[in-house]
C-alpha cells in the first residue's frame, strides 16, 4: 500500500502493529530517519507524511526487557538476549548491572528514542510524534492524516505488570540518568 508515509518505527513503540496496518508488512524495521533519508529521494521526504510513536522511556525499558528475556521474535534476539541478559534473573538486577549509556548501544531495543527521530544535524523532521500512551488518538490523527480508515490491533504486546511495580528509587534515577 502507497499512502505516502514514511513511520520511524523506535523499537517497542507499537511499531508492528502500525507497520502490518498501514503497509500490510514489517516495513522498514527499525531504521532511523536518517536511514530514510539515504533510501528516498528529497522530493519524496518533503511530500510524505513522516511519523512516529515514542513511549515513556520507563516503561519502555521494562518492555524490552520482558521482551527479550522471553526470546524476542526471531533468532538475533534470543541469542543476544541469551548472552547480554542471560545472567540477569531479575528487572532489578539487569538495569542496575547493565543499563549503563555504553550499553543500551549495544542493541535496538535499548538504543535511545531520539537515535531513531533525529536527522545528521540532531533536528526532528517528522510531521507528528506521537506518543504510546495515547495512540488511540494519536493513530486516529494519523490514519486521518493518510486517508484511510483501518483500525490499529494490538499485537507483539509484552506480558508484564505495570512498569511502575518494577520500580525501585534507585532503578529510576538509573533510567533516567542514561535515557
Amino acid at each position: 500500500v502507497d499512502n505516502k508515509s514514511i513511520f520511524v518505527h523506535v523499537p517497542k513503540c507499537a511499531g508492528i502493529s502500525i507497520n502490518k496496518t498501514l503497509f500490510g508488512n514489517l516495513a522498514g524495521g527499525h531504521n532511523t530517519f536518517d536511514d530514510y533519508l539515504r533510501i528516498f529521494p528529497p522530493r519524496d521526504i518533503n511530500e510524505y507524511f513522516k511519523f512516529t510513536i515514542v513511549r515513556n522511556p520507563w516503561d519502555r525499558v521494562v518492555s524490552a526487557f520482558h521482551f527479550l528475556k522471553k526470546g524476542g521474535m526471531n533468532d538475533a534476539d534470543k541469542k543476544w538476549s541469551e548472552k547480554e541478559l542471560g545472567k540477569y534473573g531479575d528487572f532489578d538486577q539487569f538495569v542496575n548491572d547493565w543499563l549503563t549509556e555504553d550499553n543500551i548501544w549495544k542493541y535496538h531495543h535499548f538504543r535511545p528514542q531520539y537515535h531513531y527521530v533525529l536527522d545528521s544535524n540532531n533536528k526532528v523532521f517528522l510531521d507528528f510524534v506521537g506518543l504510546l500512551e495515547n495512540i488511540d488518538d494519536d493513530f486516529l490523527f494519523i490514519k486521518n492524516q493518510l486517508g484511510v480508515t483501518i483500525d490499529l490491533p494490538k499485537s507483539n504486546m509484552s506480558k508484564h505488570s505495570l512498569y511502575t511495580d518494577y520500580y525501585s528509587e534507585e532503578t529510576k534515577d538509573i533510567v533516567a540518568r542514561v535515557y
